[in-house]
């Protein structure tokens, strides 16, 4: 996987998406517990023992800063390194991807809990890929983390310098690309949604950028 995007640990909390992000044999560095009887959590202790991953009992004090999320009495720290890939050409070329495809393409989506929820979306759909922006977007957070409930542990996601650049090579690879646009009359159920496909979402407040837009082979509702 590519390790050309060098991005900070981050903190991720919860029960659910810290079990998740283990089971996913994603890059766990370490997982801090406050002193807790709660099984979930003694079953995560046993996870980490398992995957030699260090599993250190803190003190309430050592969770205050982190007092106002939802914990749960649980966090770990995961680099996303091992979850991002800095090009289409390294996805394809270090992962063995299934046709038919899909890709699901966001052109300035910057609200990080948008983006959590669209990760959570796309793994529920078995998406192939969730592809981003390097600027103009959210970055990768324990906020996106949380909102995808984990998802973010299992969905590759790849950062692109250009969008307009990325629809094009997906069209050099038969892929047809549907453009999400409210102002076209054409609702997605009404096409034939067959072979490798792309959808591109639009930003929350402008939708698609006028290049992004034109480079659509179908725009659609």
């Amino acid at each position: 996987m590519s390790k050309n995007t060098q991005s900070p640990p981050i903190a991720i909390y919860g029960v659910h998406p810290v079990m998740e992000a283990i089971k996913s044999k994603k890059k766990v560095l370490e997982v801090w517990v406050a002193e807790s009887r709660n099984p979930r959590i003694l079953k995560i202790q046993d996870l980490c023992s398992q995957n030699n991953i260090p599993c250190y009992l803190k003190t309430k004090n050592e969770f205050k800063q982190w007092e106002s999320k939802n914990h749960q009495g649980i966090i770990a720290f995961l680099s996303l390194n091992t979850v991002q890939y800095s090009s289409l050409d390294n996805f394809f070329q270090e992962n063995q991807v299934h046709t038919p495809y899909l890709f699901i393409l966001l052109d300035s989506i910057t609200d990080p809990r948008n983006l959590g929820a669209i990760i959570r979306t796309c793994d529920y759909f078995s998406v192939s890929g969730v592809i981003t922006q390097t600027r103009r977007a959210a970055p990768i957070t324990s906020i996106v983390h949380k909102t995808s409930s984990g998802a973010l542990s299992f969905v590759p996601i790849i950062q692109v310098a250009n969008m307009t650049q990325a629809i094009n090579w997906l069209k050099s690879k038969d892929t047809w690309v549907y453009g999400m646009d409210v102002s076209t009359d054409t609702h997605i159920n009404e096409c034939n949604l067959k072979g490798n496909i792309a959808l591109v979402l639009g930003s929350e407040g402008e939708g698609l950028r006028r290049l992004v837009r034109e480079s659509c082979d179908f725009l659609v509702s």
